[in-house]
């Protein structure tokens, strides 16, 4: 008996970007003006040649995890070189690097998309970093003639939470929310120099209480918070979450069998007021870097991340 699908997943650079023709134009259109005359598809083709190998230097463990922005600047430096090109002022290299957030769908998304959505849940999936998807998502929706139906919101945690009212985002609204603080210390860290990558990878100590904060303020009451962190600057995150929040567990990252955890991921409620709880953890690899069942079932076999066992029993 025939089983229609119920959802679609896929890709968003392979699947719905004319990545190829649209990288072209933009190193085209950056460096034509300088004088320089390449075959701009072979260049963009050696770009996103680069993409697999650098993934895998991520997956392995051999670079720490990093946002596609960050791996894209590390290729384009990387192939300049085959093509003559000498490292370009800062301004022009980030200009460049951006030219994945200005990447065309192919002509048929639309009316393709607009087809199945009746039909089937839609659910592009891409490791592709925030800012970069929202700028796809907002250029595609122009070009497109949806800048009317369709929202893409920016904002800062630090605001106070009046600052969202403008973007139509309501405090206690939302039943989990998530976090990924940057992890450095400012001042205590060698920083990229791209300002926003700075902002991104650190932040004063204080600065946390506006993470939580924000956390705090938007999730419904007796909703669920959870963020990873720096597993020593557990002792300066704990306090801060339980004022907040309760049920807290702690489920440490441990690199390879035998050594401390480097990350933590945390997980509470708010308003609870139950007891603490931590979790034995995972390790990430084995000794040859390559990744431990556990972590592999789940970063590449799509598997569940069990924060806490069904039967914990948390008195209130």
């Amino acid at each position: 008996m025939p089983v229609s699908p119920k959802a679609l997943f896929f890709d968003v650079f392979g699947t719905l970007m004319d990545w190829r023709n649209s990288i072209a134009r933009e190193l085209k259109a950056v460096l034509e003006p300088l004088g320089y005359s390449l075959d701009w598809i072979a260049f963009a083709d050696a770009w996103r040649g680069q993409y697999q190998p650098a993934m895998e230097e991520v997956r392995s463990g051999r670079l720490p995890f990093s946002k596609l922005d960050v791996l894209h600047r590390r290729n384009l430096e990387a192939i300049l070189p085959r093509f003559n090109v000498p490292m370009l002022p800062e301004e022009t290299m980030q200009h460049l690097n951006l030219a994945w957030h200005r990447l065309d769908a192919w002509p048929d998304v639309p009316p393709g998309m607009k087809q199945l959505r009746p039909q089937v849940l839609l659910a592009p999936c891409s490791n592709g970093n925030i800012a970069l998807m929202a700028d796809l998502a907002r250029r595609n929706a122009e070009a497109n003639g949806l800048a009317q139906a369709a929202r893409f919101v920016d904002g800062d945690v630090t605001w106070p939470s009046s600052g969202f009212d403008a973007l139509g985002l309501a405090p206690s609204s939302f039943d989990h929310v998530l976090a990924n603080p940057p992890f450095l210390t400012s001042g205590k860290a060698r920083l990229p120099a791209d300002p926003m990558l700075r902002r991104a990878h650190a932040a004063d100590p204080a600065e946390m209480e506006g993470w939580l904060r924000f956390l705090s303020a938007f999730a419904k009451p007796k909703g669920t918070v959870t963020l990873i962190h720096r597993a020593d600057a557990l002792p300066h995150l704990l306090p801060l979450m339980e004022r907040r929040f309760g049920r807290l567990i702690l489920f440490p990252l441990f690199p390879r069998i035998g050594e401390p955890a480097v990350r933590m991921i945390i997980h509470g409620i708010k308003g609870s007021r139950a007891s603490l709880l931590i979790q034995r953890g995972m390790v990430l690899h084995r000794a040859d870097g390559g990744f431990m069942p556990e972590a592999e079932s789940i970063l590449r076999g799509g598997a569940r991340l069990e924060l806490m066992p069904a039967k914990t029993h948390f008195p209130e």
